[in-house]
């Protein structure tokens, strides 16, 4: 069990990528979101160290800004209906800490899956709380229109952060931002996978960005099933059991401007018998639930994601018929270096042969596979893919691709990348995103099919005239800052 004084700075310059413009598979403008608006608020409440936080939520109503000193409270709280419209916040440069202690809060029979804190009301901002220790889970959000922001999860016993809400009203408008979540799962410490550490379900226009998500014994960041319309953006999520970002019977997913890694921390691998690999990086996979069954996944815009040294770096796989890749787009991502030990498979890109791929694009990206993997695989034991609208195109390959892949690609290269300095991430030394960015002899560089649309690159830099493979448009800043940790998130190499 790891657990680690946790801290968060200022972020300088987060990479959000909010205004960037992405075209979908049939040339139609597809959805372009606006940054949030970060109110000065004033205290109307002030809860003291020693005073109990519940007591002040209690009476809350709309408009109300509670305010709670630094210092330790354990307490479980409940944020009701009749609370809707208030902000629970920290005291301006103070650090509140809810703390479960390990027995809050009280587990029953009628409710298993309790939270440290419950927001069941709309309208509700959490702003700058540390909650740690939980018995269960360490926040739920059941309501439509709520904030998560500057928070500190970690060390619960089962999922760090959750919004579900019924599957024939999905929850509306609920945005995660700036916050750590780490070393959650704790149930799964012994070995096992299962969970998610920070998870939307059955929600409509949610949105999780600039988030740091890591050491989680099960995945990292879901947009899980019956999810429409999510926006995973500008997050750092790495060495998670599961998959790092994990999309699941969901529905017109946009996942851009990701930075996911694994580095040979062994809370990320799995395996038995001597074979080991660390989870996977970026996972689509569609599962088969017990009634009602959502749909397959569809409309996934994947673009401008660095991912490196997972077990696999970009899977899709299905449990059901139809599920995998749906009127897509996969596009000026950059994956690097799948890697295991010895004995065990390591793929940079693969995909089950009986996962769709209909009418979607794969242009554009950079695969880079130099240590022992494989570069593309099809798995043709699991089905046989129908490849007759999977358009591949413009794409970079370190080696020439096999096992199952398009044989006719048009634009294709096969080279070495000249990226920056693409070494492993090892738990010692976290390799700064700009070591993936390409340099000025890069074969990469406009060598891409302009006609995917995806305006600006991994470092909110603009692409214009004719754009280069992979994450990186050569020539802008390649600064990537993150809240988090200033130990666990030093990176390094640029």
């Amino acid at each position: 069990m790891r657990a680690k004084s946790m801290k968060l700075v200022a972020m300088v310059a987060l990479i959000l990528l909010l205004s960037a413009g992405v075209v979908s598979a049939d040339g139609e403008t597809a959805r372009s979101y606006a940054p949030a608006v970060y109110d000065t608020v004033a205290c109307t409440v002030v809860v003291e160290p020693g005073s109990s936080i519940q007591k002040a939520i209690s009476p809350a109503r709309s408009g109300a800004v509670i305010c709670v000193r630094g210092g330790v409270y354990a307490e479980a709280l409940k944020i009701a209906p009749a609370n809707a419209g208030i902000t629970l916040m920290a005291y301006p440069g103070e650090q509140p800490i809810l703390d479960g202690e390990n027995r809050l809060p009280v587990i029953t029979n009628k409710n298993r899956f309790a939270p440290l804190i419950m927001v069941n009301a709309r309208n509700v901002t959490v702003d700058g709380l540390e909650i740690r220790r939980s018995t269960m889970r360490g926040i739920t959000v059941s309501q439509g229109d709520v904030i998560l922001r500057n928070l500190i999860v970690h060390d619960n016993y089962e999922v760090g952060v959750i919004a579900t809400g019924p599957t024939a009203a999905p929850l509306r408008n609920v945005l995660v931002e700036n916050s750590i979540v780490y070393n959650n799962l704790l149930k799964n410490a012994n070995g096992a996978a299962g969970g998610s550490a920070l998870t939307f379900i059955a929600v409509e226009n949610g949105t999780a960005r600039g988030n740091v998500i890591y050491h989680n014994y099960g995945e990292g960041l879901v947009a899980g099933r019956w999810t429409r319309n999510m926006v995973l953006e500008g997050n750092a999520s790495y060495d998670n059991r599961g998959a790092n970002i994990y999309l699941v019977n969901t529905t017109d997913p946009i996942v851009r401007g990701n930075y996911v890694f694994c580095t040979d921390d062994p809370i990320s691998w799995r395996g038995k018998g001597g074979m080991y690999r660390p989870g996977p990086g970026l996972q689509v996979r569609d599962e088969n639930f017990k009634a009602p069954q959502p749909p397959p996944s569809s409309g996934q815009v994947i673009v401008n994601n660095i991912v490196v040294g997972c077990g696999v770096n970009f899977g899709v796989a299905t449990q059901i018929a139809g599920g995998g890749l749906n009127n897509a787009i996969v596009a000026h991502n950059t994956f690097v270096n799948a890697r295991s030990v010895s004995g065990e498979s390591a793929n940079n890109i693969e995909i089950a042969g009986n996962a769709a791929l209909n009418n979607t694009q794969f242009v554009n990206n950079l695969i880079l596979q130099s240590v022992p993997g494989t570069i593309t695989r099809i798995q043709v034991a699991m089905g046989t893919p129908n490849l007759s609208t999977f358009m591949v195109s413009n794409n970079l390959y370190s080696r020439t691709p096999g096992n199952g892949w398009v044989a006719a690609e048009s634009g294709r290269l096969v080279t070495d990348p000249q990226l920056v300095n693409p070494v492993l991430p090892l738990q010692a030394a976290l390799p700064a995103p700009a070591n993936f960015a390409l340099t000025a002899t890069s074969p990469a560089v406009d060598a891409g099919a302009t006609s995917i649309g995806v305006s600006q690159d991994f470092f909110s830099d603009e692409r214009t005239g004719t754009v280069d493979i992979g994450a990186d448009e050569l020539g802008g800043s390649t600064q990537f800052n993150l809240l988090g940790d200033p130990a666990s998130l030093t990176f390094s190499g640029e």
